[in-house]
């Protein structure tokens, strides 16, 4: 801001001055803003305004005589917790099928009325076993700042045995299908004796005919995770209670069962009082390796405010107004956490018993959402148009900018 004071000749003479004493030469604004002046001279706002050495701490000028308000804030922090969650519980525990002919029916079957007769040799018991299913649970709390789990990656393993208690009965058509949310990876038998093929498409497992023995039989399947997104509508994670609740099955299909007289016994007394073939399905708990969560950690930043410091009477004079077109506030959030956050936030200014208000964020629509990058510094500028961010920094507009510093605040927070 300059002003020039020009000079004029007239031949116009007051006689009430005294020529021979020193003119005042201070022009005065108001009685409050001085400056001396000399002929054309240009006079630079810092002279104009008087400003004490003591105001350099607030208001900055740059070289071409430009002054603005400058406060700086002081870093305030707080810690939290990355959650995290287990399924600590097996998801399927003695599943499967228990199917048993009782020795009276198969005496009646061969036509053997005493259990001291000789068994007839060459004969055969079948039985078809209806479709059955296992349960599959879990009932999980989990902590209150998991807001979503989506997908779930680790290890589970999962056992199917199969055992009879004769010498020997073969099992045929045999298939176990698992739930399209359990991830299966690899499936395994260490038997050479037990065929099977496992389709991943309907990530069902079936069995050639495979002949059963006292001996237990194994098929190992490895569960890698679960898809949650594909769990029954209801199910899964549950928000109000914060629980992953899952009551499921898995399928087994209907099979038959065929045993020989020969691989029973010698006599009738040799025939167990039931003659049994067992199916089992295990799978037990998931050690979670990683998950796809959505967390909203209770990151609670203490309120800071810094003071604005001393300021000229024409500045912070009761009722002045600073009618400021694009004001600018700067911020800098670290963020060492392994999460992306957003934030919302109050920017308050005071003014001895007033406090003004402008949310930043986008709860409620304030402004745009305001992201704060994982494992970084975010530089944010915020400003009433959201424009000429400097390198670096992500630019927000808020509208209402320009009414916390108004009226010229004492503090800033």
């Amino acid at each position: 801001m300059t002003a020039c004071a020009l000079g004029a000749s007239s031949s116009c003479v007051n006689e009430d001055y005294d020529l021979t004493k020193d003119f005042d030469k201070t022009i005065s604004i108001d009685g409050d803003i001085s400056a001396p002046i000399g002929n054309s001279e240009t006079i630079l706002i810092g002279d104009l305004l008087d400003l004490d050495e003591g105001d350099n701490d607030v208001l900055d000028v740059d070289e071409s005589g430009n002054y603005s308000l400058r406060v700086s804030g002081n870093r305030t922090e707080t810690t939290f917790n990355v959650p995290t969650f287990s399924i600590t519980k097996d998801l399927a525990t003695e599943g499967g099928l228990h199917g048993s002919v009782d020795r009276s029916e198969i005496m009646a079957e061969f036509g053997v009325t005493s259990v001291d007769l000789p068994l007839p040799a060459g004969l055969t018991v079948t039985r078809e076993f209806k479709a059955s299913q296992t349960p599959l649970t879990i009932n999980e709390s989990i902590p209150d700042e998991i807001a979503d789990v989506k997908n779930v990656s680790g290890k589970a393993q999962g056992i199917i045995s199969l055992q009879t208690n004769v010498n020997k009965a073969t099992v045929s058509g045999l298939a176990i299908k698992f739930p399209e949310y359990l991830k299966i990876g690899d499936v395994n038998s260490t038997d050479r004796n037990i065929n099977y093929n496992f389709d991943k498409g309907s990530n069902t497992l079936a069995f050639n005919p495979v002949e059963v023995t006292k001996s237990t039989r194994k098929v190992n399947v490895a569960i890698s995770g679960i898809d949650f997104d594909r769990i029954p509508t209801g199910q899964g994670f549950q928000a109000g209670s914060h629980t992953i609740i899952l009551n499921d099955n898995i399928k087994l299909s209907g099979f038959n069962v065929k045993v020989l007289s020969d691989d029973i016994g010698k006599k009738c007394s040799d025939i167990p009082e039931k003659v049994y073939v067992d199916v089992d399905v295990n799978i037990g708990s998931i050690n979670i390796g990683s998950a796809v969560i959505k967390v909203a950690p209770k990151v609670e930043l203490a309120p800071a405010t810094v003071k604005v410091g001393e300021l000229p009477d024409f500045v912070n004079g009761e009722g002045t107004v600073l009618d400021l077109y694009n004001p600018l506030i700067l911020l800098s959030v670290s963020n060492e956490s392994p999460l992306s956050m957003t934030m919302d936030a109050d920017l308050e200014s005071f003014k001895g018993n007033s406090k003004k208000t402008v949310h930043i964020g986008a709860k409620g629509g304030a402004t745009d959402e305001i992201r704060i990058e994982a494992g970084k510094t975010t530089n944010i500028h915020l400003s009433r148009t959201g424009k000429d961010a400097p390198e670096n920094y992500t630019g927000i507009k808020v509208p209402d900018l320009s009414e916390i510093v108004k009226n010229v605040p004492e503090r800033l927070g």
